[in-house]
């Protein structure tokens, strides 16, 4: 409930702090004294629209805040958001209470900043937490009457936790019927995309296949390609090291020659001088190296003959690698991972008869569960609108329609692919305001005024019914008078019994009826009006209802009937 409410330099109003109660609270005023503003201020607090036409002239700011009294139960319903936005609660007197703090500012500029629990918030996210806090009903809300959807969502709360429970297991029912069609849908559209994908990815697996590549096989090839495709420049080369080694025309005696000359000339020598004996023994050793290299690198130029049909093997390959490459990846690892994944693609894209099979029957399945779970639901709907018509009816009696009946269809859709998440039903509230009239929809056939009385006679049957915190009713008296008056009077006292109600009226006999009466009136000074906003008790507030009994506030009877009124009241 909204506990206290201040206002600063919004429209009429420079400052006005409200305490409002628990029960029911009634605002009055002259016609035009500013009263809207007021709602102005809760429209602000709900996330509606401000424009820069609510600030007060000269003023650059107008701001509004709230503080709310939550349960614990709303708490932990909104535990999630309030921790994401950082909103701060504090204890109330109530263990089982909280203090919300929300406020919003407008500047001149139209520009807009709310708060939520200390933290700035975006207003949408205001809009959100606003509509679990208060309910306004004015003529904007009583046409919503008018909206089957506002009015299916009526018999959804008359129906209470067991048609709740009933919708969340139809909801579920249908998200899963919902789900499994759509993956059904997703398979046929994607098929032929599918088997498209599935071709290229089998052509490349078996392009990978016919190659066969092993790791570090292409580093192997092209060092053989680097050897046979120089064969003849490395036999030439060979040859030359050869006959510098051996002996050749252009080297007579060769280096082996050289040494066996050196070696004959050193074994003279040892025979002089054993010291040499190392140098003999080094100068054998070496020619037999010599001699064993000149014999390799001969064998080395004879095996160079290069067989034409292994180099084209050999170069058709290392081509068939590196064109793999080129499509797959940067190295064979990489075209080996690349056929792995593509395998795994291929699983997962081969969609075989049995899983259509498999799946229709599972949609078969939860077309069933939903259809019992929508039966499940329209039933209790259908119980709850005969239950709260009869209420309806009843209190409509009261309000100055003896006559009036009340109808709600609950007509139920057959084919699933039109239900909505809210079921199959389409709700409609039907009325027939006089003897002898027919049955109408209410959108149709009821004015303003019945659609006032039938707004509240709606909510005195649903109250207890999982109630807004706050409810406000501005005009909900417009076009009635006398004995209806205190009927709606009488009955907004019994509403407030359940949640807060807020009222703006212009009816002393609702007033009468209210826990804590506020009086918004004009003043005058410096050449510039402006509105203030007081409780009135005791004789202020007899005064207050004497004036809107006769227009004089200090008028002997008026004052009578006002005692009256509010001893009639008291006595509800």
């Amino acid at each position: 409930m909204i506990e206290s409410l201040e206002i600063r330099n919004l429209g009429l109003i420079d400052l006005a702090e409200i305490e409002f109660c628990s029960g029911l609270n009634v605002i009055t005023g002259e016609t035009g004294a500013g009263k809207s503003m007021v709602l102005n201020s809760v429209n602000l607090l709900s996330g509606r629209r401000g424009g820069a036409d609510l600030v007060t002239s000269g003023a650059s700011t107008c701001h509004v805040t709230a503080n709310f009294m939550v349960s614990d139960t709303w708490v932990n319903a909104h535990h999630q958001e309030l921790q994401e936005r950082g909103a701060e609660l504090e204890p109330g007197v109530e263990e089982t209470e909280f203090s919300l703090l929300v406020s919003r500012e407008v500047t001149s500029l139209g520009r807009s900043k709310t708060f939520l629990g200390g933290r700035q918030v975006p207003l949408g996210a205001l809009g959100d937490f606003g509509d679990s806090l208060i309910a306004i009903h004015g003529q904007a809300e009583q046409q919503l009457l008018r909206d089957p959807d506002s009015q299916r969502e009526l018999i959804d709360r008359a129906g209470g936790e067991k048609l709740r429970q009933a919708l969340a297991m139809y909801q579920e029912a249908r998200t899963s019927w919902r789900s499994l069609r759509k993956r059904r849908q997703n398979l046929m559209a994607s098929r032929s995309e599918n088997e498209l994908k599935l071709q290229v990815l089998q052509l490349g697996i078996a392009e990978i296949e016919s190659v066969d590549p092993l790791n570090g096989e292409d580093a192997e090839i092209e060092a053989q390609l680097q050897v046979m495709r120089n064969s003849s420049d490395l036999r030439d080369a060979t040859a030359h090291a050869n006959e510098a080694l051996g002996g050749s025309d252009a080297h007579p005696g060769g280096v082996i020659g050289g040494l066996e000359q050196a070696l004959r000339e050193l074994e003279r020598a040892r025979a002089m001088d054993p010291l040499l004996e190392p140098f003999v023994a080094r100068l054998k050793s070496g020619i037999s190296e010599t001699l064993d290299i000149d014999a390799e690198i001969s064998q080395y130029g004879i095996n160079l003959e290069v067989d034409p049909a292994v180099l084209e093997a050999l170069e058709q390959r290392y081509a068939a690698i590196k064109n793999l490459c080129k499509k797959y990846g940067p190295g064979i690892s990489e075209v080996r991972e690349w056929e792995r994944v593509a395998r795994l693609e291929c699983e997962e894209l081969l969609t075989t008869p049995e899983e259509f099979e498999q799946l229709d029957l599972d949609i078969e399945n939860a077309g069933r569960a939903l259809t019992a779970a929508g039966e499940t639901l329209s039933v209790l709907r259908g119980e709850t609108a005969k239950v709260i018509g009869v209420g309806i009816e009843s209190e409509l009696r009261e309000l100055a329609m003896p006559h009036a009946q009340i109808r709600i269809d609950v007509q139920s859709e057959s084919d699933l692919s039109k239900w909505t998440k809210f079921g199959a039903d389409v709700v409609t509230f039907q009325i027939a305001a006089h003897e002898g009239a027919v049955y109408r929809p209410i959108g149709k056939s009821a004015s303003g005024g019945e659609l006032s009385r039938l707004m509240l006679a709606i909510e005195v049957v649903l109250a207890g019914k999982a109630p807004i915190p706050t409810m406000i009713f501005d005009e909900v008296d417009a076009g009635i008078g006398g004995a209806v008056a205190v009927e709606v009077g009488r009955r907004l006292a019994r509403l407030a019994e359940f949640t807060q109600v807020i009222v703006v009226t212009h009816l002393p006999q609702v007033a009468a009826f209210a826990q804590r009466h506020f009086v918004v009136e004009k003043e005058e000074s410096n050449s510039r009006v402006a509105a203030r906003v007081a409780e009135v008790t005791g004789d202020a507030r007899t005064r207050e209802i004497a004036r809107m009994l006769s227009g004089l506030s200090d008028s002997v009877s008026g004052a009578a009937h006002a005692d009256e009124l509010l001893a009639l009241a008291a006595n509800r």
